[in-house]
């Protein structure tokens, strides 16, 4: 799902960050679902690490003051549903 051709794009954000130095899963991932989330690398797991993710992809949504508001691991079919569902709160907050 294309969120930011959907809603306000200056109200949030969806991360995607590959942890396993592994581009190509995580570009995969994305073209499965038919994302237009950003991607970021962690090469040498230096955030991994940091905050304790164990597995790829890790999946963050942030509000507009940069908090990371829900984080999702790994992946399910529909869970674009979720999300979508998530910036929806996010939106109505304000």
């Amino acid at each position: 799902m294309e969120m930011r051709k959907k809603y306000p794009s200056d109200q949030f954000a969806v991360l995607v960050m590959d942890v396993s130095n592994n581009p190509k899963l995580t570009k995969q991932y994305l073209k499965s679902i038919h994302s237009d989330y950003a991607m970021l690398m962690d090469e040498g797991r230096k955030v991994g690490r940091l905050y304790e993710i164990p597995g790829t992809p890790v999946t963050v949504i942030v509000d507009r003051q940069g908090r990371a508001i829900f984080r999702h691991l790994g992946y399910s079919p529909g869970d674009e549903k979720m999300f979508q569902e998530e910036v929806e709160i996010l939106l109505k907050r304000k």
